[in-house]
């Protein structure tokens, strides 16, 4: 059973109440921009010199085209997207995305659990703290798509 799901269940059965947020990025790996993700790599992860380097070169010269039936487009530079079917993709994607748990989620007893691109807040409440705790999680998600969470 997923660790997730534990704490869910535990807390429903200790306070009676809990609420699940799921959130669902659409396209999510597709959005990662890439000089995004060298300075998050960079700055808040330390890596520098040749381990920096080597993730700017798994990302430079990427790109894509479409085909259909025996038809191929142009190719279109990428200077955005981690490729999804890679053992690099969901790392670099969760190294673009950790920060998310600084929305102050903590300071309104939400917990926050990230994979890939999937996100789920928790919060275990009793009735006279629910509709408060809706309104928060909902301002919380508002303010963060608004205030600089990367899309």
């Amino acid at each position: 059973m997923q660790p997730s799901l534990m704490i869910l269940l535990g807390q429903l059965m200790q306070i009676g109440l809990c609420a699940l947020a799921l959130l669902d990025l659409s396209a999510a790996f597709d959005t990662v921009d890439h000089s995004t993700l060298l300075d998050v790599l960079q700055k808040r992860f330390t890596v520098s010199d040749r381990a920096l380097n080597w993730f700017s070169s798994y990302q430079s010269g990427r790109k894509q085209s479409v085909c259909i039936g025996l038809d191929q487009s142009n190719s279109t530079p990428l200077d955005c997207g981690v490729p999804q079917g890679s053992i690099v993709g969901p790392s670099e994607f969760i190294s673009y995305t950790e920060d998310i748990e600084e929305l102050k989620i903590h300071t309104h007893s939400l917990t926050c659990d990230l994979y890939a691109d999937d996100t789920q807040l928790m919060s275990s409440m009793n009735s006279t703290v629910e509709s408060q705790l809706s309104r928060t999680m909902c301002r919380q998600f508002s303010s963060g798509v608004h205030d600089g969470v990367r899309s």
